[in-house]
């Protein structure tokens, strides 16, 4: 079974453990080596291999065999319960509206989330982009989560479904698979790394999945961010720390329109031809309104004529 945390662009298991072996033989509660696993056989997989769950994150509680068993920290290992309590639930989503407290409250680190540096937007992503979920808490803190919530399957209208996917089981994914949950690579567990910002970069591929819930491809999704502190448990969900996004798709382009089939396009009209200058005549000039030297040469010759008559008319 794989469970998948999600950043930097690539899809990584958070824990991945191949069974070794079929049911009932493969059952170990908890393996002998890696203690922090379980493998369950009632029920198994569909392939007849151990259901695995792991101890990752302080007060889950995972039956196997006929015991429940519970985790006491990140990485820990799994002891029999106390007292048998139901298997833990992820976080509620419900937006803006903070759980009742409880005998152990979760603590209240929220300050803001965004995506792409938006606070409490919403933005529209495309093929090929990447999407970045950022929060701030307070104090600091080492661990900072990205709940996803499919706001398409709202019945209640006030408590959008958690996206699921993968295989296993989960109380909030009724149709099998594990809630989507993406995860600052950063997060530690050991006291280090604290601080007061954290993010994760989510590709669109990994974003707009189908959702085993509904059986359809998510369009439209809600952020929870959540921040616990050396694994501990998750802080209460606040509505300062939400973020939204939109499915955008590539616009395709418009087909080019084609010709009538009963009507020919029309030819292009040719520029009719200027008329050829008469043989023997020099090209027509445009009339700029200087004499030109024709004009010159004819006026002289007329004055010259002229002044000629009046000399022999004197000498007569």
């Amino acid at each position: 079974m794989w469970t998948y945390q999600i950043s930097l662009n690539r899809v990584e298991p958070l824990v991945a453990v191949v069974s070794s072996g079929q049911c009932p033989e493969a059952q170990a509660c908890p393996d002998k080596r890696e203690k922090w696993l379980l493998r369950n056989c009632h029920p198994p997989e569909k392939d007849n291999t151990p259901y695995d769950s792991w101890c990752n994150e302080a007060g889950k509680a995972e039956v196997c065999g006929d015991k429940t068993y519970c985790c006491p920290k990140y990485g820990g290992n799994w002891t029999v319960c106390a007292a048998s309590p139901s298997p833990s639930v992820s976080p509620s989503p419900s937006p803006g509206v903070s759980p009742s407290p409880s005998a152990s409250p979760r603590p209240d680190y929220c300050v803001s989330a965004s995506v792409d540096g938006i606070v409490n937007g919403t933005v529209t992503k495309y093929p090929g982009e990447t999407l970045i979920l950022s929060s701030v808490s307070n104090p600091p803190v080492n661990g900072f989560f990205y709940a996803t919530y499919n706001l398409d399957n709202n019945p209640a209208g006030n408590s959008p479904g958690v996206v699921c996917l993968g295989t296993g089981a989960d109380p909030q994914c009724p149709n099998g698979g594990k809630p989507l949950i993406f995860a600052d690579p950063w997060n530690q567990a050991n006291g280090t790394g604290l601080r007061t910002e954290g993010s994760a970069e989510i590709p669109y591929s990994n974003l707009f999945i189908t959702d085993k819930s509904t059986g359809e491809q998510v369009k439209n999704i809600q952020f929870n961010a959540y921040f616990s502190l050396d694994g501990g448990q998750w802080s209460w969900p606040q509505k300062a720390c939400l973020g939204f996004t939109k499915m955008g798709t590539a616009a395709s382009p418009s087909p080019s329109p084609s010709p009538s089939p009963s009507s020919s396009p029309s030819p292009s009209a040719s520029p009719s031809p200027s008329p050829s200058p008469s043989p023997g005549l020099p090209p027509a000039q445009p009339d700029t309104g200087t004499p030109t030297a024709l004009t010159l040469f004819l006026g002289l010759g007329i004055m010259g004529l002229l002044w000629l008559k009046k000399l022999i008319s004197a000498e007569l």
